[in-house]
């Protein structure tokens, strides 16, 4: 049975990469219990995320193998919310899917949330200057060595997505040594507050999800539970400050034919 906490979150981080997505002029669209992006995505997202299962997995394998077979030569991602797909179902022949890493879906009940003491002093993004600031952050870029080496990964429009709040963590002497984004929806899957890319290397971990996780509460005053998905050493320090792990995911990625 399908966890009504991970439908929520799943559904939530499909509308994330939906945001990010369109940004960057990809057709999307949400079709057969699916987020599904017919362009070619920017780095790290996926080209389709599930947000229902049971009779919605026959048509989500069927549109992931006729978009595969219609492009043979470009490589192909999907989130699979609830293990449910089966990439030899999904793929056209010749094709093979490797699993990339698997996951667990998050929740946390923000009235549980007891925040302790923390060294960053957290805002939220509100120009394209600050927001230059969050990437460089997320990318561990604090001496802008790589600035101008990498495309934006989070274009400007995004700043005007009500729902979507760019977080920062600054030291005392200003500088961003953490970040994370919130993404809020409302939906009939759940209400809920996404929290992703949480990032601060520089950072003690339990100071970092700590702060990152007040920072969101905060972005969007509403009391909505927090959900969100992590693994290896991120799991663990989610589940410390009391994030509960609902159901697990699989995110599977298959190079172009050659």
């Amino acid at each position: 049975m399908i966890n009504p906490k991970a439908i929520a979150a799943a559904f939530n981080n499909s509308s994330w990469c939906n945001s990010v997505c369109l940004a960057h002029g990809c057709p999307c669209e949400f079709i057969a219990g699916a987020w599904f992006n017919r362009g070619t995505p920017p780095p790290y997202y996926p080209h389709l995320v599930t947000f229902e299962a049971g009779s919605r997995t026959g048509a989500q394998e069927q549109l992931i193998h006729e978009h595969t077979q219609a492009h043979p030569t470009r490589g192909f991602g999907f989130k699979d919310s609830f293990s449910c797909i089966d990439p030899s179902a999904a793929g056209q022949t010749g094709r093979t899917f490797r699993l990339l890493f698997e996951a667990s879906w998050l929740w946390l009940d923000a009235s549980r949330f007891m925040p302790r003491g923390q060294s960053l002093r957290w805002s939220r993004a509100q120009t394209t200057t600050e927001l230059m600031e969050f990437e460089r952050g997320w990318r561990g870029d604090h001496d802008k060595t790589a600035a101008n080496d990498h495309p934006r990964q989070f274009p400007d429009s995004l700043l005007m997505e009500r729902d979507v709040a760019f977080l920062m963590g600054r030291s005392s002497a200003g500088r961003v040594m953490g970040v994370a984004v919130a993404n809020r929806t409302t939906s009939d899957l759940g209400d809920v507050v996404g929290l992703s890319n949480v990032s601060g290397k520089e950072v003690a971990a339990d100071d970092l999800w700590t702060g990152a996780t007040a920072a969101a509460i905060e972005a969007f005053p509403s009391g909505l539970p927090l959900v969100g998905y992590e693994r290896d050493d991120d799991l663990e320090q989610a589940i410390g400050i009391g994030f509960e792990p609902t159901q697990k995911l699989r995110v599977f990625l298959s190079d172009a034919l050659k």
